[in-house]
């Protein structure tokens, strides 16, 4: 077989999987849309709640505005292996995850914001996801030998989740 040849095949090969993969994501991106408009009717809705705290609002108001962001998975990429191998480094010294966690979300309604814009901005980016899940069972497993219990899974969700909003916060100031 010729080099020519067997350039030719490769080019056809990757364009045929790139052509395949965004006709994924498109379909993705399709079947994910009910669960975007639900997110937005949601957040607004809680938004303007008055019970809700600043962080609570700015945490709905970060929700909403990264609904349909691939980059927010990219990210996830390197803050959760991070995050990991510092909460496991951590794990006797609670005191600063206290802190940090009495933000963190406790209603019912903001757990359903939650869900929904990890449903959204995870089809935004599915390659990025994927990693992102094999990540996050390699880390919970070695994460749960080390810490020998599950409230680590609980407490690196967390950390992921206030990272997130802390590092889009200083995007925006």
């Amino acid at each position: 077989m010729s080099e020519a040849l067997r350039i030719l095949l490769w080019t056809g090969l990757v364009l045929v999987l790139v052509a395949t993969y965004l006709f994924f994501v498109l379909r993705l991106a399709i079947a994910v849309q009910p669960y975007r408009l639900k997110l937005a009717r949601e957040g607004e809705r809680l938004s303007r709640s008055p019970g809700l705290t600043a962080f609570d609002r700015e945490y709905i108001r970060f929700c909403l505005d990264n609904a349909y962001s691939g980059a927010i998975v990219f990210s996830a990429i390197f803050a959760l292996p991070l995050s990991g191998f510092r909460l496991m480094l951590s794990r006797n010294n609670k005191s600063s995850d206290i802190d940090n966690e009495s933000k963190l979300i406790k209603s019912h309604h903001l757990d359903q914001v939650s869900r929904l814009f990890y449903c959204s901005v995870i089809a935004a980016n599915p390659i990025c996801a994927l990693i992102v899940a094999i990540e996050l069972i390699a880390i919970v497993f070695f994460g749960v030998l080390w810490a020998g219990n599950l409230e680590f899974l609980r407490r690196i969700a967390a950390r992921i989740i206030a990272s997130e909003y802390a590092s889009e916060k200083l995007m925006h100031t």
